[in-house]
């Protein structure tokens, strides 16, 4: 297991507060140890404290970022853990096609003879590549137990904000949120190989 899974699947409140704790302790016995001239056990619990604050640094990067979805009229904030299956499997087949997604969207994404952008050509992209690829392949890669877990906890949270939302329209507005969200960056204009290794190379270090 990765040091960064690990620390994912701590309690982070708990963890931010023991820490928090462990340090405020550390340093305040190395300053009143500093005042009775024991320079070097007080530095030393000073550095204790520092480990401690750069531990709850590292806690507090790796919690999961909300995901503010707006869909139509449907707007909400998701937290869904990085290491949540449906997440991780949708964001697997989204990163195998994400040149071509990007393209479609360079495409379908243009003004009107009025000037006003259409998305009605890209909305009907994704809801083909959603049904046709996406569902499948998370049905094929996640048990369906995890899959009734994931989407419970995310429908728990949309309620909060749109009480009679559907389970579809919900999948719906996460899977075109993370379609977006790795799209995004992604520079189509240059050549499909170099750009599947910067690509890649973005994932690493963002792995890392």
């Amino acid at each position: 297991m990765s040091i960064k899974r690990a620390i994912r699947t701590l309690p982070h409140f708990a963890a931010r507060a023991l820490l928090g704790l462990i340090g405020a302790c550390a340093f305040i016995a190395g300053l009143v140890l500093m005042a009775s001239f024991s320079y070097i056990l007080g530095l030393g619990l000073c550095g204790i404290a520092f480990l401690c604050l750069y531990g709850i640094f590292l806690i507090r990067k790796n919690d999961p970022r909300p995901m503010q979805i707006c869909d139509g009229q449907m707007a909400m904030s998701l937290v869904i853990p990085d290491d949540d299956p449906v997440l991780e499997s949708l964001r697997e087949i989204v990163r195998i096609h994400v040149h071509v997604l990007s393209q479609q969207r360079r495409l379908l994404v243009v003004p009107d003879h009025y000037g006003v952008v259409c998305q009605e050509e890209w909305d009907r992209e994704t809801s083909h590549f959603i049904q046709h690829v996406v569902i499948p392949h998370i049905e094929t890669r996640v048990p369906e137990a995890h899959r009734r877990k994931s989407f419970g906890r995310m429908l728990r949270q949309a309620k909060r904000s749109v009480p009679n939302i559907a389970l579809d329209n919900l999948a719906a507005g996460v899977f075109r949120y993370i379609i977006e969200s790795e799209i995004s960056d992604y520079d189509v204009t240059q050549p499909e190989a170099l750009q599947a290794d910067s690509h890649l190379n973005k994932l690493g270090e963002s792995e890392e």
